[in-house]
């Protein structure tokens, strides 16, 4: 008993229950979101890594506009922000 109450307090004092308390409402938010946050993001963000890395003569401003173009027609300005909205809030 003496040693359990040891590791709780041992727990408590570092930062393992303070993440745990503070990301509590990750799974969830990952769970319900888990084809956008699995699946489109990772192959949006590969791609815009491969374009703006990718020496092919297109200027880089270029580059950014058909990536914000790219995002915004898999998931809409407003999908964007509310998936932006819902990560922030499961974050904090």
């Amino acid at each position: 008993k003496e040693n359990l109450s040891l590791y709780k307090s041992m727990l408590e004092k570092s930062f393992v229950i303070k993440d745990l308390r503070k990301y509590k409402d990750m799974p969830a938010l990952l769970h319900t979101n888990s084809r956008n946050f699995f699946t489109t993001y990772p192959r949006l963000l590969s791609q815009a890594a491969q374009n703006f890395v990718r020496v092919d003569g297109t200027p880089k401003i270029d580059k950014e506009r058909a990536t914000t173009g790219t995002f915004i027609k898999a998931r809409s300005r407003w999908g964007l922000f509310g998936d932006a909205v819902r990560l922030a809030r499961a974050w904090r």
